[in-house]
């Protein structure tokens, strides 16, 4: 499915870049920059500095060997604030987001990058839910906001172990900033909340699950920031038992033991959303507690939520919470299950933008990585806001109170099969440092970009154009744009000849491909252009330098 831009979301994408251009400062960084976004949302199934120099460059190796250069030295030297841009970005995804619904819910996490070997920044064997078991990876935290039906990918940053923290050598390796100390997770997850009121992102309800939940001084932390929160303690929390008037009722036990002594009628059955197997509920119950030990700044009294489905043996969750008393049972279940939304986040983070895909060796490298990760989620975000804003029907009034979002970034993006696409695209575009290169070809089917040497004389460059104009091409000419270089209402268009439709369900083909599959006589000619596209492309053994 391809999902076009409207003229409107294309001027505010225009807007959108122009605004960063004027925060990274120079020609070669927007230039830079304009390349890497382009190469993040395109349909490559490798998203790292190699595989996006192979596909802009085509079939030349010394043009490919100059993007490579180009990418490695953005992501590695390049002085511009990653802080600015992220607050940019969000800026403008949270005011079309909250435009039309409020903040829901702000959602803590992290998420585990899968490494080979020992020198990435951070890197150690340790405990990922990305992998379910204890490997070898980096850890990021992350802060994700949502409203009832979209959710944004706020911030996210870097763990490093002790292991790493105060290894002077391997800090110098990896060019970690002396001024960064060792944290633990809690305390980035904190300071990614800070930043984000500073940032001015309306304030939410926090969620988090027991590996931040269970430590005193991150509720602590939270109710110091003025925030309300929703976050899972181990079974093993020891709490007092109070009644009405806010009187301990019972000696100091563990939530599990607690769990236990409550008679089944303080258990009901509570359905908090819709999920793809029809409605889901389980059995929860709530009681008024007192913390053994709290932080000084948390609430001595909160609500545990127990849940209990009725086919286990015992509980599996169990839940502190600081939202009002009054607060409807239901409501309370909906806003602790919110978590939900970030394995989405990393779903299409990971698979649709090349998250997890950095092969650099610098700190700075990965935080910049992250931070034109972080636009290009918060772009997309919006445009599916404007382009599908939230419904005032009674049909979409019942989704939001079941708390479905709506479209992913798949099938927004890029995932429409070769034969639907549309043909090559010549973009105007200023590459500093490479003068043989007159302009940027960016092609919406392959989605590379490669160079064309033409005359300083010659006339406006042609844009080829399907029938149908694909969000490919609309995102690569903003992006051409955005370096300053091509005219917004002089370009010269032809059309191109329309194409035969090929079915949808062939397979995709990842980039490294070495060979083209046998082929009847009607994709032979759609075989021989991939073909001829993978020639010249680069090893992908050899190192990354960022």
């Amino acid at each position: 499915m391809t999902i076009t831009l409207t003229e409107g979301t294309h001027r505010h994408l225009d807007t959108y870049l122009q605004g960063l251009g004027d925060l990274l400062g120079t020609k070669e960084q927007r230039a830079n920059f304009a390349l890497y976004v382009v190469g993040l949302l395109s349909e490559g199934e490798r998203k790292s500095v190699e595989p996006m120099a192979a596909r802009a460059a085509g079939d030349d190796p010394v043009l490919c060997q100059r993007y490579h250069d180009r990418i490695s030295h953005f992501l590695r030297e390049s002085p511009w604030s990653d802080r600015d841009v992220r607050a940019y970005a969000v800026e403008r995804a949270v005011a079309t987001m909250t435009r039309d619904e409020p903040m829901d819910v702000w959602i803590i996490d992290d998420t585990g990058f899968l490494k080979q070997g020992t020198t990435s920044p951070g890197v150690q064997r340790q405990y990922t839910g990305s992998a379910g078991k204890i490997a070898n990876c980096q850890l990021a935290v992350s802060l994700t906001a949502a409203t009832r039906t979209a959710h944004l990918l706020v911030d996210m940053d870097l763990y490093l172990p002790e292991s790493w923290a105060y290894d002077v050598g391997r800090r110098r390796r990896a060019r970690i900033p002396d001024s960064l100390q060792f944290r633990t997770k809690h305390e980035i997850a904190l300071d990614l909340i800070a930043a984000a009121v500073l940032d001015g992102v309306p304030k939410a309800p926090v969620t988090a699950d027991a590996w931040y939940g269970d430590v005193p001084s991150f509720r602590g932390g939270l109710t110091a920031l003025g925030f309300r929160y929703c976050v899972d303690v181990n079974a093993d929390t020891r709490v007092v038992l109070v009644d009405d008037d806010g009187n301990a009722s019972s000696p100091p036990t563990t939530v599990r033991a607690l769990a236990a002594a409550l008679p089944t009628a303080a258990y009901r059955v509570v359905a908090w959303r819709e999920g793809t197997r029809g409605t889901m509920r389980s059995r929860f119950a709530r009681v008024r507690v007192q913390v053994v030990a709290p932080d000084a700044a948390e609430p001595l009294e909160q609500t545990l939520l127990i849940e209990w489905p009725a086919s286990k043996r015992e509980p599996t969750h169990y839940t502190f919470c600081t939202l009002p008393i009054h607060t409807i049972f239901q409501e309370l279940v909906r806003i602790t299950k919110q978590r939900w939304r970030t394995e989405r986040v990393y779903e299409d983070a990971k698979g649709e933008l090349g998250l997890d895909h950095f092969e650099g060796r610098s700190y700075v490298g990965w935080q910049h990585h992250v931070s034109v990760v972080l636009v290009c989620y918060a772009f997309v975000q919006t445009a599916l806001r404007r382009s599908f804003p939230p419904s005032t029907s009674r049909t979409g009034a019942r989704r939001a109170n079941r708390g479905e979002t709506r479209a992913a970034l798949r099938g927004f993006l890029h995932h429409d099969t070769v034969g639907d696409r549309a043909m090559v695209c010549a973009l105007a575009s200023s590459m500093p440092d490479l003068s043989s290169v007159g302009y940027l070809g960016i092609s919406p089917c392959d989605a590379y970009a490669y160079a064309h040497t033409t005359s300083p004389a010659a006339k406006l460059p042609t844009v080829v154009l399907p029938l149908r104009q694909s969000t490919a091409f609309r995102i690569a000419r903003s992006a051409a744009l955005f370096v300053g270089s091509m005219p917004s209402t002089s370009t010269n268009v032809k059309r191109a000849p329309a194409r035969r439709r090929i079915s949808r369900h062939r397979p995709r083909r990842a980039w490294s491909s070495s060979a083209p599959r046998a082929s009847n006589a009607s994709t032979s000619a759609r075989t021989g252009a991939i073909q001829r596209a993978s020639v010249g492309r680069p090893s992908r053994s050899r190192p990354n330098r960022c």
